[in-house]
């Protein structure tokens, strides 16, 4: 358990030091008597009708994943493009953070805030980003809180700013804003992960654990599905290709949350068993 408690908060932490670019800028009577008059199909015929009713239903896995997706992202439809000069020093600060250059990011991103108007949150979600990668938690918490002021429905820094939340203990606070994050964009699978480890290690509510773990599962295996067949899933609106990086974090992502699964699967069937014994001795 211990192992696996450091192995989600170093995962979880890698998150936070994730930023880019894209977050910045629906047999009747008359046919019978007509199959009747044309005779018996043939044989290549009767095996195509045998094709047809024998297509295989979609999973459940793949109508979860439909269904989130089919929900409006409310974050990409109410977001605000930055002006091209705004752009371009945002990007400059990004590069140099996302290169390890912490304190020249810092330097960037300050001047960016200084003096560049009409910022959107996605600007305030890199500038805490690059404030907890100098190991300033407080000018980072406020970074992310003022990104939730432009725009509430930035999942980014509601995550973000729940999992500092969560380092505190403040859990009601962190799952407020997990759901929210959830709420805002239902198809991100990260919040689902992040809220399933507040309430697996930290709520200990493992049945809720569970639905969020295997939410997380199925948006995972449908990314990758999409990336090694992109000609036969088209579920997810203009799913991007992965990077050798990003390949390999979402195949070990996979192994992982299919081993908590199979932990937290096994102490929510512990736990139906338990409690109605536990009620029928107090009756």
């Amino acid at each position: 358990m211990i192992y696996k408690h450091l192995v989600l908060l170093l995962l979880v932490a890698s998150l936070g030091a994730c930023s880019s670019i894209d977050s910045l800028v629906g047999t009747n009577t008359s046919t019978a008597n007509e199959t009747q008059k044309m005779g018996k199909p043939k044989a290549s015929e009767q095996e195509t009708d045998s094709v047809i009713t024998e297509v295989t239903p979609p999973s459940a896995e793949l109508l979860l994943v439909q269904s989130l997706v089919s929900q409006s992202d409310l974050y990409q439809s109410s977001k605000r493009a930055l002006s091209p000069n705004t752009k371009t020093k945002v990007v400059k600060a990004l590069h140099e953070y996302d290169n390890g250059e912490f304190e020249q990011s810092e330097k960037s991103i300050k001047k960016v805030l200084a003096t560049e108007l009409n910022l959107n949150s996605a600007v305030y979600v890199l500038a805490g980003d690059i404030a907890l990668a100098n190991g300033k938690k407080v000018d980072a918490m406020a970074h992310y809180r003022t990104a939730l002021k432009l725009n509430n429905y930035n999942a980014k820094a509601a995550n973000r700013l729940a999992m500092q939340l969560r380092e505190q203990g403040e859990f009601a606070r962190a799952e407020k804003l997990y759901t929210q994050a959830i709420n805002a964009q239902p198809s991100q699978a990260e919040s689902y992960r992040n809220r399933a480890v507040l309430y697996d290690l930290y709520l200990d509510e493992k049945a809720k654990a569970y639905q969020d773990y295997k939410t997380y599962s199925a948006l995972l295996k449908h990314s990758l599905e999409t990336h090694e067949n992109p000609d036969k899933n088209t579920v997810v609106a203009n799913a991007k290709a992965l990077s050798d990086i990003q390949l390999t974090s979402l195949k070990t992502n996979i192994k992982l949350v299919k081993r908590w699964l199979a932990d937290v699967g096994r102490q929510v069937a512990a736990l139906a068993i338990v409690e109605p014994n536990n009620s029928a001795g107090g009756n």
